[in-house]
Parts: structure tokens; sequence; C-alpha cells
């Protein structure tokens, strides 16, 4: 009568660590320069978080994959995965992600382009993500939260407090795996 509930909460956790040692995996792909493996490893993923209903974690998974392709040199790959991330992104209303995330594709398809940037060009890589209201119309709330560690401790991809899903004021998730983060 009990068992069932039990049942899905193993399954559950089991789950979750499954997916993250696969985010952890193509993390270290990518690391280690294998950035073909790390593009596929990110695209499959990105599939079973859509499968699972958890969109934002599939729309990050998505840009990681654009990235890695753009970083093996297959533009036309990392052309489609980032336009897939890209609507995602716009649907689920993460508009500082969008900025975020073009930034870094120019960086990793036009490394030149960066170099160059380092050294003292004015030239911009990107046009300033438009707003839809004057900075100075958007209100600001502060909140105290504690300080994330620069890496989910999961699956090692980057965490950016200014775009995880803040439980509390000391707990976020992580985008890619859905790992809990504690704050200091």
């Amino acid at each position: 009568m009990f068992r069932r509930p039990i049942r899905r909460a193993v399954r559950r956790m089991t789950t979750t660590a499954i997916h993250q040692n696969e985010v952890f995996r193509a993390n270290q792909f990518l690391m280690a320069g294998q950035f073909e493996q790390a593009a596929s490893a990110f695209m499959q993923l990105a599939q079973q978080m859509e499968r699972t209903g958890k969109p934002r974690q599939a729309a990050n998974l998505h840009a990681r994959a654009a990235i890695a392709w753009a970083k093996a040199g297959v533009e036309a790959r990392a052309t489609n995965q980032a336009n897939i991330a890209f609507s995602q992104f716009t649907l689920l209303g993460m508009q500082q992600r969008i900025g975020e995330f073009k930034t870094e594709l120019d960086q990793a398809l036009h490394p030149a382009d960066v170099e160059v940037q380092r050294t003292g060009s004015t030239k911009p890589l990107t046009a300033p993500p438009a707003h839809s209201a004057p900075v100075s119309a958007i209100p600001s709330v502060v909140t105290k939260r504690g300080k994330l560690p620069p890496t989910c401790g999961g699956c090692g991809a980057p965490v950016r407090p200014d775009q995880v899903e803040w439980i509390d004021d000391s707990s976020a998730e992580c985008d890619f795996c859905g790992a809990i983060l504690q704050a200091e």
C-alpha cells in the first residue's frame, strides 16, 4: 500500500543522479577540447529535458551544445542549436540569458574578433540587448542572498547567480541538472 510513493521517489533520485553524471561528462568533454562529443551529449540531454518537462534546463543545454559545435568548427550545427536555444529562451522570458548567450556564441564562433577586442580595438562584438522599457523605468528589488559556488557540484556546469531559479535566500536550482545548490 505504501510502497508505490517510495518507489517513485527512489526512481526520481536515481534519474536525477544519472542525469547529473551525464551533464558532468558532457562538461568534461567540453573542457578537454572534445567539442563534437560534448555537443552530441548536450543535444541528447536537452532532448531528455524536453521530454521530462524541464524547459529551462533544455534551453541551457541547447545553448551549451551550440557553443560546443561552434568550438568544433561546425557552424551549421551551432547555428541550428543556437536557434533552438534562442527560441526557448524567448518563450521562457529569459531576456538577460539571451544577451549572455549571444556574447558567448560570438566568442566561440569568432575567436579572432575576441582577441582583437582584448588588444584595444573599439569594435563591439554584439549590440547591447534591447530593453522593452528604459533602464530607469525597471524597478530594482534588492534581495539579500547567499553566495553560490561558481560551478554545480552535481554536474560541473557554470552557475550564474542572476540566472538560477532561487528556491529561498540560501538555495537555488541548477539550470542544467536541477540539483539544489546551497549558498554560503
